[in-house]
């Protein structure tokens, strides 16, 4: 069963504003050289000062890839693309589930993810794929997506997949809020943008069993998180 989490923006900043919400690259694991993760506005809104906006996901993650109109970098959008419920792997006592594992294909210049039987490690899901990309390949990423709360899925993590891949993701539920005009799914420098970024942390600390967080975004530029139990899942 998934988790709902809710995320409570207050803009007391003192003036309106565009916020944007980000979500923690996943670690990525393979037997060869790791990927570059490159990290996805989730969702972009605009909050008038004094107003309220709730944002509200699950933990229930996807399998995603799609396309770019050029090679992916700090400012370039990534297309809408083809996602895949992605359950993750789990470990009880010393018996091990494997996650979710999708194979990536093109059809015609499409990419698309095709369930196969699950061989993911502990807490991910896995992507592979064939010998039907391009060599290079610029165009074509896989990732990580979540529902924005308008039930649909968006992008929040990507890379460049290559051919002969074998790839676990381990998502990991935290997020950041900045004011930002960016718009969804366009690429940003996350170290850069963290540094005067909220964070919420449902993952581990104050939030860990935590399902809702209250981020205040006071006249002094900060964000004052508080996390609380819902009680609504």
């Amino acid at each position: 069963m998934s988790i709902k989490y809710t995320i409570t923006l207050h803009n007391d900043h003192g003036k309106d504003g565009r916020y944007a919400f980000f979500v923690d690259p996943p670690q990525v694991s393979e037997s060869l050289t790791a990927p570059e993760v490159f990290t996805n506005a989730w969702i972009s809104t605009f909050v008038p000062n004094g107003s309220t906006h709730d944002i509200t996901t699950t933990s229930e993650m996807f399998a995603w890839c799609g396309t770019v109109p050029k090679p992916p970098c700090v400012g370039v959008t990534v297309h809408e693309g083809a996602s895949q419920p992605a359950a993750l792997g789990y470990k009880m006592k010393e018996e091990i589930t494997p996650g979710g594992t999708f194979e990536m294909i093109v059809d015609r210049g499409v990419p698309d993810l095709i369930p196969i039987p699950s061989s993911a490690k502990a807490a991910a899901y896995k992507i592979e794929t064939g010998s039907d990309l391009p060599t290079p390949n610029y165009k074509y990423l896989f990732g990580l997506g979540m529902t924005n709360g308008c039930g649909l899925v968006s992008p929040v993590a990507s890379a460049v997949a290559t051919n002969n891949m074998s790839i676990n993701l381990t998502p990991i539920m935290k997020f950041h809020v900045s004011q930002s005009d960016v718009e969804t799914g366009e690429i940003i420098d996350l170290p850069s943008v963290s540094k005067k970024a909220g964070a919420i942390d449902f993952s581990s600390g104050l939030g860990a069993g935590k399902d809702a967080a209250t981020v205040v975004h006071k006249s002094n530029g900060t964000f004052d998180i508080m996390y609380h139990v819902s009680y609504k899942n």
